[in-house]
């Protein structure tokens, strides 16, 4: 599930956050990130940058929507 995705709501989160994929709000989950990372509440996505991210999407998987493999690889402005 995307950082963020649920916006602090349980109704969110087992909706468009596990089959709903296109009703993330991928700005607002970025814009919350860097908003934590720049309060110190989480650490600086800077340190990110250059990590590699293995993403895993079983091609049975009933629960969660493949779409979302699809937005998790799309490149966010972290940095």
């Amino acid at each position: 599930m995307p950082y963020y995705c649920a916006k602090n709501n349980l109704t969110i989160a087992v909706t468009d956050c596990i089959q709903k994929f296109e009703n993330i709000d991928v700005e607002t989950m970025t814009e919350q990130t860097k908003t934590y990372a720049s309060s110190g509440m989480i650490d600086g996505t800077n340190n990110m940058i250059n990590d590699r991210v293995y993403i895993f999407h079983g091609t049975n998987d009933t629960i969660v929507a493949p779409g979302y493999t699809r937005l998790l690889i799309m490149p966010l402005p972290l940095g």
